[in-house]
């Protein structure tokens, strides 16, 4: 994860996801970076 996190701040490539538990957390961290997704609390 820590490579995730390491490419997504940095506009890179992240790689194969798979082997997380929740890969599709990787497309809406993306999106909190980038300012493109909305956050309910």
């Amino acid at each position: 994860m820590r490579r995730v996190l390491g490419a997504i701040s940095n506009g890179t490539d992240v790689g194969d996801v798979m082997t997380l538990a929740n890969p599709e957390i990787v497309t809406l961290i993306s999106e909190m970076v980038q300012g493109d997704a909305k956050i309910e609390f």
